[in-house]
């Protein structure tokens, strides 16, 4: 039986190679009984399944081959990217880490793994190991792009764009790199480089959906209000839910204006922001309303001795709750940006932190508060009378 395995396998293999990927897996599935514990049969099988985007099965079948291969730097590496690709980050992020114990310097683990820190919004750790990955394969365009990404979040955007540029003299057909190069420009308002970047990708893909999105914000940030619609309004045809465009719209004055900023758009707007936030408003705006606010509250309160629970209505990064963590029982804080909510819970100054509507908060507590603050966030909801009934609702 090992023979006719084998040659499944090899045919398999040939088929895979001629990209004939799904009469690759028939061949396999076929035989697929007998292979028992066969893990090379089952790691191959995985990776064709994978190839086809049928992530679950590729899942089951690198799964046996890990159990029957534990020690295979390379199949580790392939299950962590087929469980990244179902959202089970914290297994992909073992399955990749154990790659790299089985084989230090793993390059392709390196990059998946810093890839995947990008996404968990982890990016001073991506920022290192994508830097690794590029001191062993310094002409990697991919391990470049992913850096840039990490670099960018962590506000390092000229060395973002530098790392971007790299990657696409490496590999000039990088769309992806092209994207996340524009998008660098355009955080730095070089609007001109940025607009370029975008009708690059256009002029190979028209229906890009982001690098449309994307222009029509540098069309409408450059005062080129009829280009900035055109382009805001062919998204919305090509993605009807792109609840950012038509947000976008709005704003410009071209549709009504709704109620309430869409969540997608307040939660993307400040997920982007969340690394340079404190540093902006602080250093380089001054910002006050904090201290204002915590100032006023304690002219407002029967004692400052006292401890009262708190709610920080859209905390951010906690810039109020720090202030006024003297005065708390406990401290709840909600924002709709997890990566805002990161940076607040490094403050260690919240009892809990959600990560939700203000309004649904509000109304799914069952606990009231003695104390309810909010600070820059109410021009984000718009319409406030259901924010303000529900923080009736749920004070002491």
């Amino acid at each position: 039986m090992s023979k006719s395995l084998d040659k499944a396998k090899e045919k398999a293999r040939q088929l895979a190679q001629a990209n004939k990927l799904p009469k690759a897996r028939s061949v396999l599935e076929s035989v697929s009984r007998s292979a028992g514990g066969d893990g090379d049969f089952w790691s191959l099988l995985g990776l064709i399944c994978s190839m086809t985007s049928d992530y679950e099965a590729a899942e089951a079948a690198l799964s046996k081959a890990v159990d029957l291969i534990p020690g295979d730097a390379a199949l580790r590496n392939n299950f962590g990217t087929v469980l990244k690709f179902q959202d089970k980050l914290d297994q992909a992020q073992s399955q990749y880490a154990e790659s790299l114990r089985l084989q230090p310097g793993y390059v392709g683990a390196m990059i998946n793994l810093g890839a995947l820190l990008v996404m968990q919004g982890e990016f001073s750790q991506a920022e290192d190991c994508l830097q690794q990955a590029i001191v062993r394969d310094p002409n990697n365009a991919e391990a470049l792009n992913n850096l840039g990404l990490a670099q960018r979040g962590v506000g390092k955007d000229a060395n973002a764009i530098a790392s971007f540029q790299q990657a696409l003299s490496l590999a000039p057909g990088f769309i992806d790199a092209l994207v996340n190069l524009g998008v660098s420009c355009q955080f730095l308002d070089r609007l001109d480089q940025a607009q370029t970047c975008f009708q690059n990708v256009l002029g190979q893909y028209p229906d890009h959906v982001e690098a449309l999105f994307n222009l029509g914000f540098v069309h409408n940030k450059a005062g080129r209000v009829v280009e900035a619609e055109a382009a805001f309004r062919r998204v919305i045809e090509l993605s009807p839910g792109h609840t950012n465009a038509q947000y976008y719209l709005s704003i410009m004055g071209v549709e009504d204006a709704p109620e309430h900023s869409p969540a997608e758009y307040v939660k993307d707007l400040f997920d982007m922001y969340a690394e340079k936030f404190d540093d902006h408003l602080v250093k380089g705006l001054g910002y006050q309303t904090p201290s204002l606010i915590d100032r006023l509250l304690r002219t407002q309160l029967d004692s400052v001795e006292a401890r009262y629970d708190i709610l920080d209505l859209g905390c951010g990064t906690g810039l109020c709750g720090q202030l006024c963590n003297d005065l708390a029982r406990s401290m709840v804080g909600v924002d709709l940006s997890p990566k805002m909510l990161d940076k607040a819970r490094l403050l260690n100054v919240y009892d809990e932190l959600l990560e939700q509507d203000v309004v649904e908060c509000l109304q799914q507590r069952v606990s009231s508060f003695d104390v309810i603050l909010s600070g820059d966030v109410f021009v984000y909801i718009g319409e406030l009378s259901a924010t303000i009934s529900a923080c009736s609702d749920s004070s002491s």
